[in-house]
């Protein structure tokens, strides 16, 4: 009997998943309380939602006004971010934490709860348990994403819903009846926009990939056609509702305006996040040095073999090894321009890559342990188990004393590559 079949294996390995799901949100739930020092972007997400949770919706066109009418605030995040501050301001009033940074906390712990829940469901569904489980075990003690669930941040928003998105259209491509998952796809990618500019960016990435596999791949041109406009509508509704509750267009184009012309004119963005355009690699080096091997083998292997050789426990629909290279292309594209737009060096603005980056990792892990096992060589093969196990269990506790000294002790308050790099050695 295959080894990965047995009844005892598979019952472990699904305990296993829970429990560390369990510890994932024990992590962060733990250290939601030990931040000394909100960063100028938390103390402005947090005015806003204050302004909004106290007055309504007709605060956001006061707010963005206010920000258009004075350029110190250009620096800072503007206030047409309504899909993040908005939902602060609910959970302000939900909790009685009016003018409190911890409210936007609660909102940044949950979303990263929430990509825990979304790397099980797309291992499952398009890897094997083993991948899921790997990936689980590195994602929950990420120093980047245990940084940013602490954080009154929209980064850990943007990141699990930009995972659902990738999930979306993962099931897109795999599955035959899509109507739901269509009307999800839209919401979703719709939703992004208003927390972050970035998020028409992830959506349009998105987007493209999945009208690739419908119209060219499986010549389904109707559905492409159908998908492509529902997107567009659902795009044009939520910037019509942003300019509705902001002022207007022109107000809201002029905010935009603002916010992107004073970054070459940041001194924060000028010193910290700028470089060449291998800062970003390198700072997930220097953050998760293993797991970015890991997920370059992992990248490489699902372009070049999709899911193929996986040897999951059931067998893999057909439909579904489009699935495993879509989101190795989201990887790449986003990463790309990110690399290559200007002063953007900084871990927290690849969270919408995090769900996919451990999953690669966990994809790469298990590539290992095949390439192992298919020498013959039994004894061999036990003790290349033996080592990845060790691994395992020496990255993920090493992980954890990287975020506990980097940005617990240490008391890092961002993820800026120019920052990591002079403090990685602190913790080295």
């Amino acid at each position: 009997m295959n080894f990965w079949n047995q009844p005892f294996v598979k019952k472990t390995v699904t305990v296993s998943i829970f429990l560390t799901l369990s510890v994932g949100i024990f992590l962060r739930i733990n250290n939601l309380n030990n931040v000394n020092y909100r960063t100028p972007d938390e103390v402005t997400y947090t005015y806003q939602a204050t302004e909004i949770a106290r007055f309504g919706t007709g605060a956001v066109k006061i707010l963005v006004s206010e920000y258009n009418n004075d350029n110190r605030s250009w620096f800072y995040p503007s206030p047409i971010r309504i899909g993040y501050i908005g939902l602060v301001a609910v959970i302000m009033k939900m909790t009685h934490t009016l003018g409190d940074e911890r409210a936007g906390a609660y909102v940044a712990c949950f979303f990263s709860i929430i990509g825990l829940l979304i790397l099980i469901a797309a291992g499952l569904k398009f890897l094997n348990p083993y991948i899921t489980l790997f990936g689980l075990i590195f994602l929950s003690v990420s120093p980047m994403d245990l940084a940013i669930a602490r954080r009154a941040w929209q980064d850990a928003m943007l990141g699990s819903l930009a995972a659902l998105l990738i999930y979306l259209s993962c099931a897109i491509t795999s599955s035959r009846r899509k109507i739901i998952l269509y009307a999800l796809f839209v919401f979703t990618g719709s939703y992004c926009i208003l927390i972050k500019e970035s998020g028409t960016i992830i959506y349009t990435i998105c987007l493209l990939w999945v009208l690739w596999m419908l119209s060219v791949k499986k010549r389904l041109f109707p559905e492409g056609v159908f998908l492509t406009t529902a997107s567009i509508l659902g795009g044009c509704l939520s910037i019509t509702v942003l300019a509705y509750i902001g002022g207007g267009f022109p107000v809201i184009i002029e905010a935009l305006k603002h916010h992107l012309g004073s970054i070459p004119n940041n001194q924060y963005a000028l010193i910290y996040q700028s470089g060449p355009w291998y800062n970003l690699p390198l700072g997930l080096w220097i953050v998760d040095p293993v797991n970015t091997i890991l997920c370059l083998i992992g990248t490489i292997t699902a372009l070049f073999n999709g899911v193929s050789n996986l040897k999951n426990l059931d067998e893999q629909d057909y439909e579904k090894r489009f699935a495993v290279p879509g989101i190795a292309f989201f990887m790449i594209a986003f990463l790309a321009i990110t690399m290559l737009a200007p002063h953007c060096q900084n871990l927290r603005y690849l969270s919408v890559l995090y769900v996919p980056f451990y999953l690669m990792a966990g994809l790469g892990l298990w590539r290992f342990i095949l390439f192992c096992k298919n020498r013959k060589n039994t004894l061999l093969f036990m003790i290349i188990a033996a080592a990845v196990f060790g691994i395992i269990i020496t990255t993920a506790i090493g992980n954890y004393l990287i975020f506990k000294n980097l940005f617990v002790d240490v008391g890092l308050n961002d993820l800026s590559v120019n920052l990591l790099k002079k403090y990685a050695l602190i913790v080295r």
